[in-house]
């Protein structure tokens, strides 16, 4: 299947913002205190931010088998990150008996 030459610009300058995402999570990620649930928040949106940049490009480029890979690895940290979010919720929700 041929992509329209604007619609591969389109989906490259969204990966390149994407990209941008990827930056600012990384810093928060650096400026985190380690332990921290901001950290680990900061680490799942940058590898959803680099992976969405990298869905956009195969995607603009027609590479349709890589787009498929990346939207499995993409399902996995979605996964991961509401199972995260959850144990944190039960951890406040609950506070540990003396």
């Amino acid at each position: 299947m041929e992509i329209p030459l604007l619609f591969r610009w389109v989906g490259l300058g969204l990966g390149a913002l994407s990209l941008l995402a990827a930056y600012a999570a990384v810093r928060r990620f650096r400026a985190a205190e380690p332990g921290d649930t901001r950290r680990t928040d900061a680490a799942f949106n940058a590898v959803d931010c680099l992976l969405g940049a990298v869905l956009l490009a195969a995607f603009s480029f027609g590479r349709f088998g890589l787009g498929v890979w990346v939207l499995a690895v993409q399902g996995l940290i979605f996964g991961a990150q509401m199972i995260h979010d959850l144990r944190r919720r039960r951890a406040v929700a609950k506070p540990p008996v003396p």
